[in-house]
């Protein structure tokens, strides 16, 4: 397939960049530790011993979660003796989750893994994870004890049965087809890393690093007759609609957070035609060499946070060709405006009338108006408004999950109207 010209007209600015070519990684090793004044200097001590090609500079970042058995004395003295040691300690004792993310919170290397200070694994594994990410440009790799080597350590059966069942079931729920959900090893890009927002304290953290959802699926197949061939997306995020609208002949996709951008720089990696920029939708000299380039803008829950929506709107309709659509999702209700909104710092809730009256003013002549997701506009109302949360819990996200295949069949019977709307406006 031959490349658009029009990828090669694409203006060149500043953004993070994410080098796919490295041959060689900053490496970050993440070590909680609890009561382990048995091991742990052995164990940091094989850390400290890794060499590798890949591997161009190292760096332990050593988090201890208040012990009580003397290990602190232990984790000070191998500190001092090396300087590639970064040693925190937690106030007070909090788990695994806290102290991990006590750790990521300093780690600076291009690459972090997690390593346990129980000598249970061993760190010349840990070259091998690199693998995928110098040849593959892979974003995470985790480590697996249950696939084919040359040999392989026996391990407890009843544990390893209650692990398998785990997995099967992370792997039902998310879709994704992991070996060892518990695993050790778990490598991931640093600036990654640092845009998930890990809640657990203790090791359900293992379980948060699987977490998907399939409600992005649902949106993606409501927006894909609307979906041309050359696709600007704005607040694209981590790619969760980039990938269900690829390939394309042309694909910009952008954001503004550093850790997005780095991401779906890397995520690009063997896709000629996904380009990745940093372009604010309210700065107008973010366009400038975008004009006319598209034939399908993307604003998925973006307008609700913006100060000047016209703006925002004009900028968009600049990239369109004529002829071509702009897709707003944006939330709807202003009722149901509360404590959940002010969490995700949306500045308003729309309705149609007002998304209408945007569109014109903007110069869309206005497609088509619907709503979206019917059957949570209840839960935003329970949450934001009743129970004043800030997000959903867990268990709900999970049961919605669960039941998203039939829910999202049959959002179209619920009496009321959804808590999202989908605007569709054409440049003419």
């Amino acid at each position: 397939m031959t490349i658009d010209p029009i990828s090669k007209q694409l203006p060149v600015r500043e953004s993070i960049a994410t080098d796919t070519s490295l041959t060689s990684f900053r490496l970050s090793v993440l070590v909680p530790v609890y009561n382990e004044r048995h091991v742990v200097e052995a164990s940091l001590r094989r850390v400290l011993a890794l060499r590798d090609d890949l591997i161009s500079s190292l760096e332990v970042i050593v988090v201890d979660d208040q012990s009580t058995d003397g290990t602190w004395e232990i984790l000070e003295r191998v500190a001092a003796a090396d300087d590639r040691v970064v040693l925190l300690r937690n106030e007070r004792n909090l788990g695994k989750g806290a102290a991990l993310r006590k750790a990521i919170e300093r780690s600076t290397g291009d690459v972090s893994i997690v390593h346990d200070a129980d000598l249970e694994y061993d760190p010349s594994d840990i070259p091998s994870l690199l693998v995928p990410f110098a040849k593959e440009g892979a974003d995470a790799v985790f480590g697996s004890r249950y696939l084919s080597a040359p040999y392989r350590r026996a391990l407890m059966h009843r544990h390893t049965t209650i692990n398998k069942l785990l997995t099967s079931a992370s792997n039902w729920l998310t879709d994704l087809n992991l070996s060892d959900l518990e695993t050790c090893y778990k490598a991931v890009k640093t600036d990654l890393l640092k845009s998930i927002p890990l809640r657990s304290n203790d090791f359900r953290v293992e379980v948060e690093l699987e977490h998907a959802r399939r409600f992005n699926f649902w949106m993606g197949k409501t927006l894909r007759p609307f979906i041309g061939d050359r696709v600007l997306e704005i607040g694209a995020g981590i790619g969760t609609l980039t990938n269900q609208f690829i390939p394309r002949e042309l694909y910009l996709a952008s954001d503004t957070n550093p850790h997005y951008i780095s991401y779906l720089q890397s995520y690009s990696f063997g896709k000629p035609y996904l380009h990745v920029l940093n372009v604010d939708v309210e700065k107008q000299e973010h366009f400038e060499g975008l004009e006319r380039k598209f034939d399908t803008a993307l604003i998925v829950n973006v307008l609700e946070h913006v100060t000047d929506e016209g703006l925002a709107m004009r900028n968009l309709w600049s990239a369109l060709e004529t002829g071509g659509r702009a897709l707003f999702v944006v939330p709807q209700h202003p009722a149901l405006y509360g404590t959940m909104d002010e969490a995700l710092h949306y500045r308003e809730r729309y309705t149609t009338a007002k998304l209408e009256l945007a569109l014109m003013e903007a110069g869309f002549r206005v497609e088509e108006i619907f709503d979206f997701n019917r059957f949570s506009a209840p839960l935003w109302w329970l949450n934001g408004k009743l129970l004043r949360r800030k997000r959903f819990s867990r268990i709900q996200l999970k049961m919605l999950d669960i039941v998203m295949p039939i829910l999202s069949r049959i959002d179209r019977v619920w009496p009321w109207s959804g808590l999202s709307i989908i605007g569709v406006g054409v440049k003419d």
